[in-house]
Formats: C-alpha cells, sequence, structure tokens
C-alpha cells in the first residue's frame, strides 16, 4: 500500500510531483494479516503527522494570488484557463455561467474562505 501526495495525474496514469510517498509492504508468510495491520498502522501515523508546511505554504499562496480586480476579470482569467479543454487538468466544458455561479457561491463564503477573487476563495466556490 502506497499513500502520497500529488499533483495531477495524466491520462498515461503518470502521477506528476509526488511528495510525502509512505510505502507499506509485508511479505505473504505466515501472518500476513496481523503484520499487515501492525505495519499500516505504524506507516498511518507517520503519514498522520508528517509535517503540514508544504500545503500550508500552497494554500497561504493561493489566498495570496488574485486572480483580477473585478468579477469580469477573475471570470475571464479563469474562462481562457478552462476553454483549452483539458489542458493542466482543468475541467472542460464548463461555460461562463457554471464560472460565474461558482464564483457567486465564493462571494457568499468570503468570510470563510477570503476573497472571491484569489485562487483560493474561488476555487472554494
Amino acid at each position: 500500500m502506497t499513500f502520497f501526495h500529488y499533483r495531477h495525474v495524466c491520462g498515461n496514469h503518470i502521477v506528476w510531483d509526488a511528495s510525502n510517498v509512505i510505502e507499506v509492504a509485508v511479505r505473504h508468510i505466515g501472518d500476513v494479516a496481523g503484520r499487515f495491520h501492525v505495519e499500516l498502522a505504524g506507516s498511518v501515523q507517520k503519514y498522520l503527522t508528517a509535517s503540514a508546511t508544504e500545503e500550508t505554504e500552497r494554500v497561504r499562496r493561493a489566498r495570496l494570488l488574485v486572480l483580477g480586480g473585478t468579477k469580469d476579470e477573475v471570470l475571464d482569467v479563469v474562462f481562457k484557463a478552462v476553454s483549452g479543454g483539458r489542458r493542466a487538468g482543468l475541467p472542460s466544458g464548463l461555460n461562463l455561467k457554471q464560472l460565474g455561479a461558482a464564483y457567486d457561491v465564493a462571494e457568499r463564503f468570503a468570510d470563510v474562505d477570503g476573497s472571491p477573487r484569489s485562487v483560493w476563495g474561488y476555487v472554494n466556490g
């Protein structure tokens, strides 16, 4: 069993930017189930207590990165990003109405997730 964080998986099933990789392997001899649970418990504990510094920094940057000064500017940037289809793993087929609805949701939750004009705020919408 392998646990890890990753940035993207492409259509060829390649995992990009894997980090915090923890692997549990138990040889199939004797009491495999008992040994597996012991190994798994130790690995999961290690995974859970790993530093979140990298993820925390990504969130901080996403909160600071402003997509535009107005709703229209944000929607223009996001629409251009997704209108190229599945580029960068983004869903294709989204239209301005759907993107605007996401902005509106993000705006309603700005007190929780921050400005809908930031990457973090918009994505949470």
